[in-house]
């Protein structure tokens, strides 16, 4: 979002108003970075049980909270993705990339009380490598875990999206127009019914 938060997420507490981890991004969109000046990337156990806890609460000013978790099955991202109400598994097509999906699938599907989870392809370069991803990984889990994730498609290999991460800006403000824009529109209303 090019900015640089002064405060991460140990000491955040909505119920005083605010917190000087949130950056407002504009008018719709605020911003809880994971790291502030202090560097510290992932809140200890403890800090962060207490505050997903009472997050609901706390934020309730907002439509949406949306966590972007680290990779893997840290413990600090299987708590936050046992205690959201979606998850969407963003993998790619490269092997280790679909692995450590079906890993983290793995252990989120063995939890009884797990969020509904839905897989999202990014990269993919043509229709059909999508549709060979969503097959095999829905033959794999079938077949060692007994069901399949939902799943919500996939966002292509846009140079566009490349050029607006270098550029530290959203790719609506970048190229409007450009049907990844619309691929992320879909995926939004979509979340958001």
């Amino acid at each position: 979002a090019n900015v640089v938060p002064t405060a991460g997420w140990q000491g955040t507490d909505f119920a005083d108003g605010g917190s000087p981890a949130v950056t407002r991004i504009h008018d719709r969109l605020d911003l809880l970075a994971s790291a502030g000046a202090d560097g510290r990337a992932l809140p200890d156990i403890q800090y962060l049980t207490v505050f997903l806890k009472h997050l609901r609460t706390q934020a309730m000013a907002y439509d949406f909270i949306v966590f972007d978790t680290a990779t893997g099955i840290l413990p600090q991202t299987m708590l936050i993705l046992l205690s959201v109400d979606e998850i969407i598994l963003v993998t790619t097509p490269e092997l280790t990339a679909l692995s450590n999906c079906y890993a983290l699938y793995k252990v989120l599907a063995a939890n009884k009380t797990h969020p509904a989870i839905a897989l999202l392809v990014n990269h993919e370069d043509r229709p059909e490598q999508l549709a060979y991803i969503k097959d095999k990984f829905n033959a794999i889990t079938r077949q060692f875990l007994g069901h399949i994730p939902g799943f919500m498609g996939g966002l292509g290999h846009d140079r566009v999206m490349v050029e607006a991460v270098a550029g530290q800006t959203s790719l609506d403000r970048l190229a409007p127009e450009n049907a990844l824009s619309a691929v992320f529109a879909s995926l939004a209303g979509r979340l958001a019914a």
